[in-house]
């Protein structure tokens, strides 16, 4: 045969094909490149592993364990399952994944034959046939004309196997050789052997959950060879004295199971308590010793007494401005807020219809929470603080006192951090008793809403829930620890 090669691009770490398409993983990126696919543009898509190419169809899996199916073969791309998974693989005209919480399988598309139960670790499909890797390596078949794994390798285990078209491939745990099945010539003969001593996979850099034992045999230093994930080690001789197949299966490594998880949850909670406590009591030392964590002055000026007989339950709540304007200017000198954008009152009654309550979307400690359009065309969440003008002056004043620092306290923390999890400040008003920030709105509902009233959630499995549970946490304490060391 005389080869050409027909990809010119960057390095690539998983690689599949269908009959005619191409696609793989640009090593460093997850950027998904596929050639011999002059009808789609795919280079945009980023997936994190298992690319699987069919037939005008390729499938991968999401940062979170989901399905991401692209291309024109509807029966596939139009019917993909919900939740999260560890593996994905295509055949001509379907797809199979494998779940993340307990292996089971799930298959879409125009599959043939009833997929089996119990959980597995590997999967092949090919032209209306398909087959799966049990965790103790042996391998299970299905499809048209009941297609199903040859009786002389019915006991056998299995390191790794792969499909396309008719024709499966395998290789046998107990001396590393090839055998294939699944068409007349293959079948018919008792020996389906192929080749003997195979490597077991591609020598790779990293591993995303374990490498296989011996791998050194094949790999050069520095690399070694993956197994599948959420499977037991399997023993594996060397090719110079080839091992007696296993008379039992080999033993299952332990599974998360509920208690082990709860386990993990408490401990991590416990954790970030612990740290927050660290830094509670550290804010406590420093107010005590008369420290500051800064040296560019004081920002508060104090506060003026109470007014001598004025009235006493009914006065009007007056605004300290020259603490909180003198805490803006020090904000702004200090280069933090510098890219934020002052709004007017009166742009902000106009974007919220003078915050209407059908224009509230929610309310905590600080205020009110209004969904609001800018004259620009910008949707922004507007949180208002509550004034209240029914106190006693010296309560109102001491209210006002705690607004204002928690006002200017998160215009001076969001304003020097940027990170995923953290709606981002877009500006703020500040406007006679009017304490406004204004900030990026975010469409896709509540966190709330994702766990109690959606049907239909990237969250709901308990695995994506324990991830975004931990990920909140981070962030209650990115905005405990500096308000706590002020």
């Amino acid at each position: 045969m005389s080869y050409k090669r027909i990809y010119l691009g960057p390095a690539l770490k998983e690689l599949d094909a269908g009959n005619s398409h191409v696609c793989g993983l640009v090593n460093g990126t997850n950027r998904l490149e596929c050639w011999l696919w002059p009808d789609y543009d795919l280079k945009r898509t980023a997936f994190v592993s298992s690319v699987a190419v069919g037939d005008g169809f390729v499938c991968g899996l999401l940062e979170l364990g989901q399905i991401h199916c692209l291309g024109s073969y509807g029966n596939v791309t139009d019917h993909v399952p919900s939740g999260n998974y560890s593996l994905v693989a295509s055949g001509s005209r379907h797809a199979c994944a494998t779940s993340s919480l307990n292996g089971s399988l799930e298959c879409w598309g125009d599959m043939v034959g009833e997929k089996p139960a119990g959980d597995f670790k590997a999967l092949a499909l090919g032209k209306n046939r398909s087959c799966a890797m049990r965790p103790n390596g042996m391998v299970t078949c299905w499809g048209e004309d009941g297609f199903a794994l040859p009786g002389n390798m019915r006991d056998a285990f299995f390191v790794a196997i792969e499909g396309k078209g008719n024709v499966f491939c395998g290789i046998l745990a107990s001396d590393l050789s090839l055998n294939c099945w699944g068409n007349e010539i293959l079948d018919s003969n008792s020996n389906s052997s192929v080749m003997k001593n195979v490597i077991p996979g591609p020598c790779r850099s990293e591993c995303p959950c374990s490498p296989l034992p011996n791998y050194g045999t094949f790999c050069s230093q520095g690399l070694m060879i993956c197994e599948p994930c959420k499977s037991p080690p399997l023993v594996i001789s060397s090719p110079s004295i080839p091992s007696q197949p296993p008379t039992s299966p080999p033993s299952r490594r332990t599974r998360w199971n509920k208690k082990m998880i709860a386990f993990l949850v408490v401990g991590c909670v416990g954790s970030l308590s612990f740290l927050i406590a660290c830094g509670f009591l550290f804010s406590r030392y420093c107010k005590v010793r008369g420290y500051r964590v800064h040296d560019s002055g004081p920002l508060d000026d104090p506060l003026p007494p109470p007014r001598q007989g004025g009235p006493s339950q009914t006065s009007q709540v007056e605004p300290a401005k020259p603490t909180l304007e003198k805490r803006l200017s020090q904000l702004a000198s200090l280069g933090n807020g510098g890219h934020l954008e002052e709004f007017s009152l009166q742009m902000l009654l106009h974007a919220t219809s003078n915050f209407s309550e059908e224009r509230k979307i929610g309310s905590g400690s600080f205020g009110s929470v209004y969904h609001g359009t800018l004259d620009d065309g910008r949707e922004v969440a507007i949180k208002r603080a509550e004034v209240s003008s029914s106190t006693s002056y010296a309560g109102g004043t001491k209210r006002q006192e705690d607004q204002g620092h928690a006002f200017v306290n998160e215009l001076e923390f969001l304003s020097r951090l940027n990170h995923k999890n953290l709606v981002g400040l877009l500006g703020y008003c500040e406007d006679f008793n009017e304490l406004v920030l204004v900030y990026e709105y975010m469409n896709n509902g509540s966190l709330h809403d994702h766990l109690h009233k959606l049907q239909s959630s990237p969250l709901m499995s308990w695995t994506a829930r324990i991830k975004v549970g931990m990920q909140r946490s981070l962030r209650f304490l990115l905005r405990q620890i500096p308000a706590a060391l002020e």
